[in-house]
């Protein structure tokens, strides 16, 4: 009968559709003169469709509001459906008719709806509202309206309005579809049942389904409704008459769903913003395609043509996907990565789509029990001079003596310095030559009850040690072993000189002072794993501190929760600043890389205001990738931007962390912002020199924290095996 959606499989795909395996991360046999060769794949075109709102508004200069209500595919026909209202207050319906092929072609029809005061039998002093509008395929409009909180599907007829039926208030904010015989489908999304309303007979049958519908679609082959139902991650696809297939796998959002079944062959195919799927696999990925769709205003299959009607970056597109020949003549570049993040998938999808000279293909690897693997093959490839041509961060191994041995070349596209962050460039520089450029960033701090110090102190090393022993506190903060309170808390801070002088080149390892700081640490390391109940352990005082990864606004409000309402973000001891680090990812260009110029114009353009905008603008997370939570961007003026749009919540929403703490999104005050403006605009690089010497310290800590070594011969071994490492890197 109908072949139903059960899995989709979600692959960052080149141009070609082609996935990249782990062992092929390499530059790839350009075909001809160093394009890509001809391939049979699916074709897309778009048009842009001109006007919407914006439009309306300049033509009705003394309207108040314009109310979007989609797009509909009628024949050869893109309906768009409009509602305005006049300063004067009068109301209309505003009917778009564009042509299929050439949206810019259209009609407008406008539509007084002063008839809809008498559409119950006893109006009252509020006129009516619309809440929903459709359009039949005879060109009928269908209206749910409240009438004085009671409930109406109307239907408009040469401007005149009858009412199809009453509904129940459960029904007020009711999806509906239009079939072709004239028959509505209404559901609320998130209910179990459809009701099919006849405006000719007013009769009204009830269809169930066995989970929460999300969206529903009509079979014109079998003359019956196809429901999209999700019960937690499992989906399934319910025909009228009960019929089922299951879709088990993650999906991006239910809600975000749009569902069609081909009108000639009866075939049922779904489409969110990262694809189009059936049976199983996924039929056209836009991601890896460069689309990158906010979200998608009509969706229809005719005889394997796709049509749809989507918003891209706040604008409109006709999109038409089709089978033929692909020429692709772009010179392609690899990206190796660990994994790929929301920030830069966007970035790469929104490069291949508009640079005409060049595009990127993603070459990451599939699962983290590769990690060492797939490092050994990026470093091989890279020092063999046939690696890939950009790298982030987290697909070298050691980018300081890639730099030091002339792997990676010095970025030579120009940036800005002033627009960044000031701590994002710092740990990308070698003797004042950039040779990486950042995309995102979060920030690393530490919180403390406001008891424990001032607002607006700065810790050093010292006071911060007084200040804990003098509380009756067990361990520093939960998780936080003596391997981690020494790196953070005492040799993270370029600027101390107490314990290591990066900058003269001394190691200060095996004085007292570390040997203080080795004791202090193992008497108050976490050894029991405590993580889950933090929120109990600060709130008794067994605890002083917690760790705070910082990459989304709203967590301000979970570390006022934490602290009772007192936060106070001291962040680590350090010298200067306010002891807030920020962590970066970069991209890096391989020396030997064959198109230097495709590199240069990626790194410029993944730093653009617009495209840093862009990131902050998607609020979907992405199907399929590690790693999926964007991040912060590290140019100023998208920071502002996602403060401004940020800081305000529609909805308060209440959440229960992991540790137990409990905090609700809501609003930020002015006192937040203002705090975080001031960790994120004064947070100091994470310390570079560290990272280099970590699994060093690492090593040589281990013994004395398992009781093998005394404090005193660890910090011998590790002054020395330092100073030689300081010796070296002169």
């Amino acid at each position: 009968m109908w072949n139903a959606v059960r899995k989709c499989i979600l692959t960052v795909v080149c141009l070609s559709m082609a996935c990249m395996l782990l062992i092929s991360c390499g530059k790839q046999e350009p075909a001809q003169e160093d394009t890509v060769a001809d391939t049979v794949g699916i074709i897309a075109e778009e048009r842009y469709i001109a006007g919407s709102v914006t439009e309306l508004e300049e033509r009705y200069s003394d309207c108040q509001y314009v109310m979007e209500h989609g797009f509909f595919f009628r024949g050869d026909k893109i309906v768009q459906l409009c509602e305005i209202q006049e300063d004067s207050g009068e109301k209309h319906i505003v009917i778009i008719r564009r042509e299929v092929e050439d949206p810019a072609q259209h009609d407008t029809v406008l539509v007084d709806l002063g008839s809809l005061y008498d559409v119950a039998e006893e109006p009252g002093q509020t006129e009516p509202s619309v809440i929903r509008m459709k359009i039949a395929s005879d060109g009928e409009i269908y209206c749910t309206l409240n009438v004085e909180n009671r409930f109406y599907m109307v239907q408009i007829t040469d401007e005149t309005v009858s009412i199809v039926a009453e509904l129940e208030e459960d029904l007020a904010d009711c999806e509906f579809d239009v079939r072709p015989d004239g028959k509505l489908y209404c559901y609320t999304p998130r209910s179990t049942q459809v009701y099919c309303l006849d405006p000719v007979s007013r009769e009204k049958t009830v269809i169930r389904a066995t989970y929460p519908i999300q969206t529903i679609a009509y079979d014109e082959i079998h003359n019956e409704a196809i429901m999209l139902e999700a019960d937690g991650s499992k989906c399934v696809i319910e025909s009228e008459n009960g019929e089922q297939n299951y879709w088990d796998d993650e999906m991006i959002s239910p809600y975000g769903m749009s569902l069609s079944c081909d009108s000639k062959t009866g075939q049922c195919y779904s489409s969110d913003v990262t694809g189009i799927y059936t049976d199983a696999e996924c039929i056209y990925d836009f991601i890896g395609n460069a689309y990158i769709i906010d979200h998608i205003d009509a969706f229809r299959v005719t005889d394997g043509v796709y049509e749809l009607v989507v918003c891209m970056n706040d604008d409109y597109y006709y999109v038409k996907l089709y089978e033929g020949v692909i020429r692709n003549t772009k010179k392609e570049l690899t990206l190796a990565t660990g994994y790929i993040n929301v920030n830069l998938q966007l970035a790469v999808a929104r490069f291949n789509r508009s640079n005409d000279e060049y595009y990127i293909t993603i070459c990451q690897m599939e699962d983290w029990s590769e990690h060492s693997g797939y490092m050994d093959e990026i470093h091989r490839q890279l020092t063999g001079g046939d690696g890939p041509d950009i790298y982030t961060d987290d697909a070298l191994q050691n980018v300081t003596e890639y730099i030091e041995n002339g792997y990676i070349r010095p970025v030579t596209c120009p940036i800005d310095r002033e627009r960044f962050q000031r701590g994002c460039m710092d740990g990308l520089s070698v003797d004042g030559v950039l040779y990486g450029v950042p995309y995102d960033c979060k920030l690393r701090t530490i919180c403390y009850p406001s008891s424990f110090a001032q607002s607006g102190d700065r810790l050093n090393v010292s006071q911060f040690m007084a200040m804990v022993e003098s509380t009756n506190a067990e361990i520093v903060a939960c998780g936080m072993d003596g391997i981690d309170i020494i790196i953070h808390f005492f040799l993270s801070d370029n600027a101390n000189t107490t314990y290591i002088d990066w900058e003269k080149g001394v190691s200060h390892l095996n004085e007292s002072s570390f040997r203080n700081a080795l004791e202090f640490a193992k008497k108050y390391a976490d050894t029991s794993g405590t993580e889950t109940e933090e929120a109990s352990y600060l709130k008794q005082g067994k605890s002083v501190a917690m760790v705070c990864s910082i990459d989304a606004l709203q967590e301000m409000n979970y570390l006022e929760a934490a602290f009772q309402g007192k936060p106070y973000v001291g962040g680590y001891p350090c010298v200067d600043g306010n002891g807030t680090y920020i962590e970066v990812r970069a991209l890096y260009g391989s020396s030997s890389t064959e198109h230097p110029e495709g590199v240069d114009a990626f790194m410029e353009f993944v730093v653009q205001d617009s495209v840093q905008m862009q990131a902050v603008d998607w609020d979907m997370p992405i199907s399929g990738v590690i790693g999926n939570v964007p991040q912060f961007p590290v140019v100023l003026s998208a920071m502002e931007y996602l403060i401004g749009k940020d800081r305000y919540c529609r909805y308060v929403t209440s959440y229960q962390m992991g540790n137990g703490v409990r905090y609700n999104e809501k609003d930020l005050s002015q006192q937040q912002v203002d705090l975080f403006r001031s960790l994120y605009g004064n947070a100091a690089c994470y310390s570079w020199n560290i990272d280099q010497v970590y699994d060093l310290i690492e090593e040589e800590l281990d013994p004395y924290y398992e009781g093998d070594k005394s404090a005193e011969e660890v910090a011998g071994i590790l002054h020395n095996r330092i100073q030689l490492y300081l010796d070296e890197h002169k």
